[in-house]
């Protein structure tokens, strides 16, 4: 791959002649593989690629195997090691640019084996160590810099850093903005942004992307992103709009998890039958990890429209289907909704209460449960329920409503009513930062 060819032959004239051609047959063949599975996971047909990286790991180990004093050790194991990348192994790939590196630290491959084991880190979940060996790659070759960048934002955007990883794409394109790695970058920027809450500039990304060449399946990936990122901005419209544009292949899997964006959007736009009609194409024709998402869907729609014997019918067909979230949370759905029901014509204070928290904590009908806290704390002042009700009225008014002026009322009253109880205590644990005394004015009040 980079040897001068008589220093290759110098080497492998030493060999017995068998062993000679054997060696020389093993690394042809590694070589030719390898290359005809790049060009192919280039063209983006992975699944053709990955029976030649086979084959290129099978003659790379034959050199590893048998003749592991060769010249050509380090380009077998940065071989292997790719090749593992690509098909998904990242444990093996790990395994054998560590190994290159520990021993051919002055390899030819050594940049790129710093940079292939940054790939690897990030994508098993070792973002900083990521991080490290792709400084270490742009150390030993600046010419690296501009794939690097990109590795490095995937990294940050998954440790959790996405303002960081708008940062270094927004680097990137003001310093590489004809580099061939452009749509990956912004792609990578795209899903920062989005998950930054920067939806203009995420938009923006993606809008450049289309109004290139991209593939077929490229344009559907960058549609797909551009509607979420609409969705997440609250642009049901912008949304339903993308969604609709997308073209799918015949066959195409990812027709259900498009429609049930599509039910999303449709949500959000009021359009409930419609909805209803995207989700039940869905649970009539999808796969299984998509069916009880559906399941469930409708069900929270029939809820929310007080068709509570339809909603669990709905639930229970998505609980019964194995893989997955929703399932799960479709049975405890379920579960609290029956238990609500039960609850709902109870006139005892701790059945009240109960009522209210299945309301808040499970089923989200914040308004029922609110008015009930209320008359809890207003008429049963010296039940135990009456400071639990005030700090749920807290946790509402300042996580849910983000009101801090209203959550101070409930705060100060927990506190003077009720402060050796442990929701007080947990009050001051929780909010106490939130509600510093404001020395300026005189009067003691939420932090502003």
């Amino acid at each position: 791959m980079r040897r001068a060819a008589l220093l290759g032959v110098l080497a492998l004239s030493c060999l017995p002649k068998q062993s000679f051609w054997a060696y020389y047959n093993s690394f042809y063949n590694c070589q030719k593989n390898f290359g005809k599975a790049e060009s192919l996971y280039n063209k983006g047909r992975s699944s053709e690629a990955n029976q030649y990286y086979r084959k290129a790991i099978e003659k790379g180990s034959r050199i590893l195997k048998y003749h592991p004093r060769s010249a050509y050790v380090d380009d077998a194991l940065f071989i292997i090691g790719v090749s593992h990348l690509r098909m998904g192994d990242v444990t093996k790939a790990q395994r054998k640019f560590e190994e290159l590196l520990l021993y051919y630290p002055a390899s030819p491959f050594a940049a790129r084996a710093h940079l292939y084991l940054g790939k690897a880190y990030l994508e098993s979940g070792r973002y900083r160590d990521a991080v490290d060996q792709l400084s270490k790659a742009v150390a030993k070759d600046p010419k690296l810099e501009s794939e690097a960048m990109i590795f490095r934002a995937e990294a940050l955007l998954g440790a959790g850093e996405p303002g960081e990883a708008v940062k270094v794409i927004s680097e990137f394109m003001e310093k590489y903005p004809k580099s061939p790695h452009r749509k990956e970058a912004y792609l990578v920027g795209a899903r920062a942004a989005k998950e930054s809450g920067r939806y203009e500039e995420g938009a923006a990304f993606l809008k450049e992307l289309l109004s290139g060449f991209l593939t077929d399946s490229e344009r559907v990936e960058v549609k797909l992103l551009l509607g979420d990122i609409y969705y997440a901005a609250g642009d049901y419209s912008g949304a339903a709009g993308i969604y609709g544009s997308v073209d799918l292949a015949p066959g195409s899997s990812l027709m259900w998890p498009l429609l049930i964006k599509k039910g999303l959007a449709a949500e959000g736009l009021g359009k409930k039958d419609e909805a209803i009609s995207f989700y039940r194409a869905v649970t009539e024709n999808g796969g299984y990890e998509f069916k009880a998402e559906a399941y469930y869907r409708m069900g929270l729609i029939y809820e929310a429209m007080d068709s509570l014997s339809t909603a669990q019918e709905l639930y229970a067909e998505a609980g019964k289907l194995a893989q997955g979230n929703y399932p799960i949370l479709a049975r405890r759905r379920l579960d609290a909704l029956r238990e609500w029901e039960a609850l709902k014509d109870s006139v005892s204070v701790t059945r009240r209460y109960r009522y209210a928290e299945v309301s808040y904590l499970y089923l989200r009908r914040y308004d029922e449960a609110t008015a009930i806290f209320t008359e809890i704390a207003e008429k049963y002042p010296k039940t135990d329920y009456a400071p639990k009700s005030i700090y749920a009225l807290l946790h509402y008014t300042l996580k849910v409503k983000a009101d801090t002026a209203a959550a101070w009322n409930y705060y100060a009253g927990l506190q003077e009513k009720y402060p050796k109880t442990l929701y007080a205590r947990e009050a001051r644990r929780l909010f106490g930062d939130v509600f510093q005394p404001d020395t300026g004015s005189g009067n003691p009040g939420p932090r502003q």
